[in-house]
């Protein structure tokens, strides 16, 4: 009786060591993410120490829970699935729940929406059994999300918002009433129903006012600020999304200020303020080209961080199949044996056992043999995932806003002083466009994404290098840089694509890194049985560390960009790729802040040259 009392008190005393390592870990979630993970890790050691499962899986969702926060979402789900695999094995359905909802919303950051949609209906499933209808309103709102914001399909997110606010009405949860409401009036302002949408957007702002919750007060403004525009009611419009735009500024949202910038500056010029329009236009500029590199840097950090989940879930996979094949062939190695012992004890069956086991023996090396072809396919699924990592970044080639945005920024300045800098205008949306297509260029093939039909044509070196100079001269004119030529004419059969994408990186990087006021030349000539391309520069030059990474893609060097010139750190990726491609070499000399030569070698029977 004493020993089971004892061992009563010791489970009690474990519960309250979890519930108390939990409890800490929940408190500091929002106010200190990294203090949340030192609690909740501390929960996930001691619970596998001492082998209570349920309290792993909360510490692993805990610990998703703060990654989410942080903005860290591979991270977050890969703990979400590890402990939703947990409370499944275990019967912990209802707790399963939240994690499934987490996982959605996740997949409706990265716009998965077969995923999200699969993820969240079983959150729904799981809420409506087991009646937990506060949940089942988060689930609803978030699946609006994706078929309202992905999908595009506005009946169907329609119905979701009319789910989710009925039953936070029935149930008078007026703060969780807030965005379903909202939603409801999107709905109806998409659809040009103004009168519809202004009664929704108001019955939201009154559900929050009432409520005291105030993190949607800065969107229900800017959608109230929409609507009064497409009414032509400009000053009520200004001012409600002054309003926004100051609730946004304090919270630092860029995203959502660089549209209030864009809004607020249509609004000013429908007022007849084109001075302050003008003024939105270039902040809303300005923001646009930070926003571009930031997002740029963190979709694919996400996109990484998400291919080594998947990586890693083949691995698993793998593993696991290698841990059946060997069970399976150890089991079979204890049948050889038995068989071996049978055989010494039953020698009368000696000649029929032998033959059993050759039989046998055989019927294995089979099994291996077709384990080993499917361990080869895992394999050449591994390869294919890592093509899919070049097809991630052929999307992202795609996403070259940086550029649009300034053929924005300049069609709205003409708009709004027609009179003035014309010319200057389009030729800002000239090198914009040029600027977007050397973008893709680079990024398709830096991949080896694609290749040029144009290769395959036959130039003249002067044709070929002629227009590409002139260019460049344009571009060197705003650093008073000269550039000086001297090209050898000279026929090519072929690769006359390649060899301009290669002269055209080298020049690019010479006036980028080069100081005003400076020189730079450039010599196409033949020798000793090759075609010579040479880049000379004053610039800034290259250290050792540099030479060591330089021909990586998207390096960033010691050496920064001189004027208003940005770089992605795939130029001379690009040139060693498609000089490899034409079987030539490269030679550099170069020292730091004395300049840089590099000699670009050809072989002439890879071009099919005859001197012009």
């Amino acid at each position: 009786m004493d020993s089971l009392t004892n061992q009563l008190r010791l489970v009690k005393a474990d519960t309250l060591f979890f519930k108390t390592l939990r409890a800490l870990s929940s408190q500091n979630l929002y106010k200190d993410p990294e203090g949340a993970i030192r609690w909740a890790d501390s929960l996930l050691r001691e619970s596998k120490r001492r082998k209570n499962n349920y309290f792993e899986a909360l510490a692993l969702q805990s610990i998703g829970n703060a990654k989410y926060l942080q903005g860290h979402y591979a991270e977050a789900l890969q703990s979400f699935i590890n402990s939703v695999t947990i409370m499944n094995q275990y019967g912990f359905e209802n707790e399963a729940a939240a994690l499934y909802h987490n996982m959605g919303n996740i997949m409706v950051r990265w716009k998965k929406t077969d995923k999200a949609i699969a993820y969240l209906s079983e959150a729904v499933r799981i809420n409506k059994k087991s009646l937990k209808y506060n949940w089942l309103i988060n689930n609803y709102a978030s699946l609006t999300v994706v078929y309202l914001d992905l999908l595009k399909q506005l009946d169907t997110g329609f119905q979701f918002s009319v789910l989710a606010y009925k039953l936070a009405d029935s149930l008078d949860k007026t703060a969780s009433a807030v965005v379903p409401a909202l939603n409801i009036g999107v709905v109806y302002f998409n659809k040009n129903q103004t009168d519809s949408a202004l009664l929704w957007f108001n019955k939201a702002l009154e559900l929050q006012n009432k409520s005291g919750f105030t993190g949607m007060h800065a969107i229900i403004k800017h959608k109230l600020g929409l609507l009064a525009m497409n009414t032509g009611e400009y000053k009520q419009a200004e001012k409600l999304l002054d309003e926004s735009l100051q609730i946004r500024l304090q919270n630092g949202e860029e995203e959502d200020i660089h549209t209030l910038y864009v809004n607020l500056a249509e609004t000013k010029y429908n007022t007849g303020k084109k001075d302050s329009a003008y003024f939105y236009v270039r902040k809303a500029y300005f923001l646009r080209d930070s926003l571009f590199a930031d997002n740029l840097v963190k979709q694919i950090t996400e996109m990484e961080a998400a291919y080594q989940i998947e990586v890693r879930d083949k691995e698993n996979e793998l593993l696991k199949k290698d841990a059946i094949i060997k069970d399976e062939t150890i089991a079979h190695n204890k049948a050889q044996q038995g068989l071996f012992i049978f055989i010494i004890l039953i020698t009368l069956a000696l000649l029929v056992v032998s033959v059993f086991a050759y039989r046998n023996k055989k019927r294995n090396l089979e099994l291996l043999s077709r384990k080993n072809l499917e361990i080869e396919d895992q394999n050449r699924q591994l390869i294919e995932l890592n093509v899919e990592k070049s097809s991630i970044l052929q999307i992202v080639s795609h996403d070259f806003r940086s550029p649009l945005a300034r053929i924005k920024a300049s069609t709205d300045l003409m708009q709004i002083r027609q009179s003035e800098n014309t010319v200057q205008y389009i030729q800002n949306i000239h090198t914009a466009i040029h600027d977007a297509d050397n973008l893709i260029d680079d990024l398709l093939t830096a991949t080896g994404v694609t290749t040029s039909a144009d290769d395959n044509l036959e130039y003249y070196t002067t044709d070929l290098f002629e227009p590409l100079l002139h260019e460049f001269v344009s571009i060197a004119g705003k650093k008073h840089i000269n550039i000086t030529s001297d090209v050898e004419p000279v026929f090519l059969e072929s690769g006359g694509y390649k060899l301009k994408r290669i002269a055209e990186n080298l020049l690019s990087n010479a006036i980028k890194y080069s100081p005003e006021n400076s020189e730079v030349f450039f010599t196409v000539s033949t020798r000793d049985d090759a075609l010579q391309v040479e880049v000379k520069d004053s610039g800034q030059g290259f250290n050792e560390e540099d030479k060591s990474k330089m021909f990586k893609p998207f390096q960033k060097l010691s050496a920064k960009p001189i004027g208003n010139f940005s770089s992605f750190g795939l130029g001379l990726s690009i040139v060693l790729k498609l000089v490899g491609e034409l079987s030539g070499t490269i030679e550099l000399q170069s020292e730091k802040n004395l300049g840089s030569t590099f000699k670009i070698k050809i072989p002439i029977k890879n071009l099919g040259l005859y001197e012009g």
